[in-house]
């Protein structure tokens, strides 16, 4: 039973609004309790802009879902789409900057890094035509049922980066965007964010007619853009591994080569000028140190199973998002040393060890967090009361 078809079953009124989850919510629910009633009770949001990582990825996703148009269409080159949106951005971050003393360069650099990145990209892929783009950037909200599939229990809202057929396969795959400083792929089978976001595509695409009811999506396809700049070093003609720089070895054995006789006492620089003027290309050795791809496509098959334990998974969470915002569950907190999700860079870090300690962590967060409107999305930037 698809979670669109449990939806449309003749349930009872339900007499409270169904609690709304997001990809974002769940995980911050899974990390921290404590954290997560800050955030979604409390609705607390850092004055000023959004962290660099975070503002790094929605402008990226910002430049793709406008590059990308249905069919095979392409629009603007998303190195442009981002500077646009970097633009408006950017002097938001200065006044943040001003008023708070932070370092707005990060901001900047980034902002330079998107552009190179986004440029190499279309390099790399060019009119991507073996893509049939189906959907682009859509969201909305479905709702999901108990684990026993007897009521509903939460609205699950999405945002679909996109969904296409792959041409030359004419398998249909959800596309998930994602910039990383080092692309990692061993988690990817259980990604809950995408994972969650395939169980109920297929449904919802046929839904709306997009798919027929025969077809259905293979799977996640991640769409990885590393954070790195191009690597400029010559390649080998034939294996396009990159290459060192020649040495003087290698300049004497080509003008050699081309029975053209030199000082052997000559400079490499005076070398290197001898054999451009004779027009011979001269190459270094092979470097030890070869470059991790900047662009991976990493395609994660799901079946029917997955679906159904996707589904259950949301529906228990559910239950858990009631309890807490009931004070049945106590908010917890749950502290963690090391790692990526290392407590040290949570936006609540400074006002959870005030609040662990007694102090007066409410003067704290008057002063430093501004409260988000209800049920409205994040932006890249969360303006200063």
């Amino acid at each position: 039973m698809s979670v669109l078809q449990a939806g449309q079953r003749g349930e009872a009124p339900q007499e409270e609004p169904l609690p709304r989850l997001s990809a974002s919510q769940r995980a911050v629910l899974k990390r921290c309790w404590r954290k997560w009633g800050w955030k979604y009770i409390d609705r607390l949001e850092p004055k000023g802009p959004t962290h660099k990582n975070l503002w790094f990825g929605i402008g990226i996703h910002e430049a793709l879902a406008g590059h990308y148009g249905l069919g095979t269409d392409r629009g603007e080159h998303p190195a442009r789409i981002f500077e646009q949106w970097a633009n408006g951005e950017v002097p938001k971050i200065k006044v943040y900057a001003e008023r708070f003393e932070a370092d707005e360069k990060v901001y900047l650099d980034a902002v330079e890094l998107g552009v190179i990145m986004l440029e190499e990209y279309i390099k790399e892929y060019g009119a991507d035509d073996q893509w049939h783009v189906i959907a682009t950037e859509q969201e909305g909200r479905v709702r999901i049922p108990d684990p026993n599939g007897r009521r509903m229990v939460a609205r699950f809202s999405y945002v679909f980066d996109g969904v296409v057929r792959d041409r030359s396969t004419g398998k249909i795959w959800l596309v998930e965007h994602k910039t990383a400083s080092q692309i990692n792929t061993d988690h990817l089978s259980l990604d809950e964010q995408a994972g969650a976001y395939w169980a109920v595509a297929s449904s919802v695409l046929r839904r709306s007619g997009v798919l027929s009811e025969k077809e259905t999506i293979a799977g996640v396809m991640y769409n990885f853009l590393r954070k790195t700049t191009p690597d400029n070093r010559p390649r080998h003609p034939v294996t396009g591994e990159r290459l060192n720089k020649p040495t003087k070895a290698h300049y004497l054995a080509a003008l050699a080569d081309a029975e053209i006789s030199v000082a052997k006492t000559i400079k490499v620089e005076q070398l290197a000028a001898a054999c451009e003027a004779e027009g011979l290309i001269v190459l270094g050795d092979v470097s030890a140190s070869q470059p991790t791809p900047a662009f991976v496509r990493y395609p994660v098959r799901r079946n029917v199973h997955e679906r159904r334990t996707q589904i259950e998974r949301i529906g228990h969470e559910a239950a858990i998002v009631t309890q807490l915002r009931s004070g049945t569950l106590p908010l917890i907190k749950t502290p963690r040393q090391s790692g990526f999700d290392a407590c040290k860079w949570c936006e609540f870090f400074q006002m959870c060890e005030l609040h662990e300690r007694g102090a007066d962590w409410e003067t704290y967060r008057d002063h430093m967090y501004t409260v988000r409107p209800a049920d409205e999305r994040k932006s890249a930037y969360q303006p200063s009361n």
